[in-house]
């Protein structure tokens, strides 16, 4: 009996790694055949299963592929749930994309230190719109591999996500105690403070210490002249920061409507009527309400 079952063990042995060196040389149609032998070999093989899985995706066979994926979990919960849990997600099935979660969060707690199984998790939540518990997960992402600007950025966009910028603005400004010289997240607040519509003073002193580090940074210098004229600052600076960013990119709607609502506040509309109409002619399908109030007002 004992021989009767090694032989069977050393042929199913044999023809899994046959097949498996075809599968690796692109020939499915042989590696299929070969696994089913192995199948009737040894039909509690997870990895058996696996691979039929595997080669059903390729010959692009995704409900039959999801079938042995389903009977390699089945068969090896702990090592096979990947292909699995992505099938299931793909699916697009609400009930199915739950299970791939619940899937996922199993496999997550069994193997807690792997921080791939956990950023796998973390995906699938974000695709689910579940960015409480996408940020749940980034608290263990940082406990396994620590707090960096990857980490900082991730609770950006899922504040973001859920419409909270001042929690954004926070973790904004926590990052840039640890890095104060990190300019994208220096961007970050700026952008945080136009949303927020914090202090002029305030967002006029983030732009010139950003300004000092990227000076070349056309929207910001943009964004910038506009903000110093609406807010009563110098319309002769506000007019000289707008036409550098005129003679970089002079079709951009987005700087010529700055340009020509400066020379407005300055009182030249004559020239402004230039400027603003060549702005709308440059909108394409850009859909700027701003820009079209200040057309109305200007070709009056």
């Amino acid at each position: 009996m004992l021989n009767a079952i090694l032989i069977v063990l050393s042929a199913f042995t044999y023809y899994f790694y046959a097949a498996k060196a075809d599968f690796e040389a692109k020939r499915f149609d042989e590696a299929y055949m070969t696994l089913l032998l192995c199948e009737k070999l040894n039909p509690e093989d997870g990895m058996t299963k696996q691979y039929l899985g595997m080669i059903s995706t390729a010959l692009s066979k995704p409900e039959q592929a999801k079938a042995y994926y389903a009977e390699a979990y089945r068969l090896a919960p702990d090592d096979l749930w990947e292909s699995y849990a992505e099938a299931l997600f793909r699916s697009g099935d609400k009930k199915e994309r739950k299970q791939a979660i619940r899937i996922m969060e199993r496999a997550a707690r069994t193997h807690s230190k792997d921080p791939d199984t956990w950023s796998m998790l973390q995906n699938a939540y974000v695709k689910n719109m579940q960015f409480k518990d996408a940020l749940r997960v980034q608290d263990k992402l940082d406990e396994l591999k620590g707090y960096d600007e990857y980490s900082a950025y991730t609770r950006y966009q899922l504040y973001r996500f859920m419409n909270k910028p001042k929690d954004a603005l926070k973790e904004v400004d926590h990052y840039l105690s640890l890095e104060p010289r990190d300019m994208e997240f220096q961007v970050l607040r700026v952008q945080l403070y136009e949303v927020l519509h914090v202090d002029w003073t305030k967002l006029e002193a983030a732009y010139q210490t950003l300004l000092e580090y990227n000076p070349y940074n056309m929207m910001l210098l943009n964004n910038y002249a506009y903000g110093l004229a609406i807010n009563g600052g110098n319309l002769s600076q506000a007019e000289s920061m707008s036409m550098k960013t005129l003679l970089a990119e002079p079709n951009n709607p987005v700087y010529l409507d700055t340009y020509a609502w400066i020379l407005h506040l300055q009182g030249n509309d004559s020239l402004a009527r230039f400027y603003i109409q060549k702005a709308k002619d440059n909108m394409g399908t850009l859909d700027d309400k701003e820009l079209l109030k200040h057309y109305t007002i200007i070709m009056k």
